[in-house]
């Protein structure tokens, strides 16, 4: 197969929490209530998530198969994800587990996470971690419902990298924000906005591009 930069087609998702922000930005137009998630790299055909490699008649997870030696990498499932997200409303407190939970209940790699917020009003709050010492009184906390003490909350400012790994207890800032989540740098076991040499970035067209 060619070496040359191919372009990918976004996968879009709409949420209870998304909002028309990426419409403006990037001139999407999907046939959906809102974008809240827009998929610039991904391959998870298991969950009907997986980029179209323009011109291959091939999806990436796909291509990616078919085509290892472009990549430079031994992993067996597509190891990137990028996306960018607009939330308008709450979303929930969440935390990763670990790749050995995720493969015994789900089939999959646990997913180490990092993003950038792009766009946003002004500095927002963000959930990363919490406060508890023990386990004991990690449970003490969540059993009085004192979420004031126990969740660590921190600025998170325009154009700032943050970084939540396997286990982070996090939630992202309420703003009407856009912020782009990827796989951090790939660790030995798994891939966050993660050996593989990517370049992505998101033209006028809507097409993501991607070169070895």
């Amino acid at each position: 197969m060619e070496k040359k930069i191919y372009y990918l087609n976004p996968v879009f998702e709409a949420k209870y929490w998304g909002g028309q922000a990426l419409r403006g930005r990037y001139g999407y137009n999907p046939d959906i209530p809102n974008i809240a998630i827009a998929y610039h790299v991904i391959a998870l055909p298991s969950h009907k998530l997986d980029n179209e490699v323009v011109g291959t008649g091939e999806t990436l997870s796909q291509f990616y198969e078919n085509h290892r030696e472009l990549f430079g990498c031994n992993r067996e499932d597509f190891p990137i994800r990028m996306d960018s997200e607009n939330n308008v409303e709450l979303l929930s407190i969440q935390l990763h587990p670990n790749d050995a939970y995720c493969l015994e209940h789900e089939g999959e790699r646990g997913k180490v996470e990092c993003s950038i917020l792009v766009q946003g009003d002004c500095d927002r709050m963000a959930i990363r971690g919490h406060n508890a010492q023990t386990r004991e009184e990690f449970r003490r906390m969540v059993e009085a419902k004192e979420w004031d003490k126990l969740l660590r909350v921190v600025e998170i400012r325009k154009g700032q990298y943050t970084y939540s790994p396997l286990g982070t207890i996090h939630a992202r800032p309420i703003s009407p924000r856009i912020s782009t989540a990827f796989p951090c740098p790939l660790r030995p076991t798994r891939t966050l906005p993660t050996g593989c040499t990517i370049m992505t970035a998101t033209s006028t067209t809507g097409r993501s591009t991607w070169r070895r």
